[in-house]
């Protein structure tokens, strides 16, 4: 091999891995984003649909600076108790689309029927297996999922971050006030513009 194919074989393996750097924030290298809840449903019947829109390109940045094999999915499987003179039982319902305008970059999904995602077993199992210690949470609702996942997450033992821009609520207020709640518990709060001006760095 000469001199000279040396040389490029160097070149592009540098710009090779400094496009990884680049692309992917040090913040998050050893953290597991959980995008909760975008589900086609549940984002798109915000009635606010600003916030809908604004909630999807915060989510998707975050997407974009992390490592696609630590991102996970979370969708709500929704059941409905039934009632007849013969029996009492719980039907599945339809289930419902991750939204359309989600980055999806792998197939780590998985399902909940309560609001704290962490009742899943086989997604606690699948961060035990690959020795997880801090969880970023994103997705709806600050309130009710969010929060409860958040809670979740703290009483199994990680280290739990939220991205307020990339979480929505009912209301401004109510959101705000569930993300202090959980801040008193000792959630960490990272500042999207923060990860996303340090990414670029």
């Amino acid at each position: 091999m000469n001199t000279i194919t040396k040389y490029i074989l160097i070149t592009i393996l540098f710009l090779q891995f400094n496009n990884v750097g680049i692309s992917q924030n040090k913040q998050l290298n050893d953290k597991y984003v959980i995008v909760l809840d975008i589900q086609e449903q549940n984002s798109k019947g915000i009635p606010d649909s600003i916030s809908s829109i604004e909630l999807i390109q915060a989510v998707n940045s975050v997407i974009e600076i992390t490592n696609p094999e630590k991102v996970i999915y979370v969708k709500t499987l929704h059941l409905a108790l039934s009632v007849s003179f013969k029996e009492i039982k719980v039907d599945t319902l339809p289930e419902l689309e991750l939204d359309s305008r989600l980055n999806i970059v792998n197939d780590n999904l998985f399902w909940k029927t309560k609001s704290d995602a962490f009742s899943n077993d086989k997604l606690v199992e699948f961060l035990s297996v690959h020795n997880a210690k801090e969880v970023i949470i994103v997705g709806l609702m600050a309130e009710y999922c969010l929060s409860s996942t958040a809670k979740g997450a703290l009483k199994k033992g990680y280290d739990v971050y939220i991205i307020p821009e990339a979480i929505i609520g009912e209301t401004e207020k109510s959101k705000t006030t569930a993300i202090n709640k959980l801040v008193k518990k000792g959630i960490k709060i990272m500042p999207l513009n923060e990860l996303l001006s340090s990414s670029t760095q």
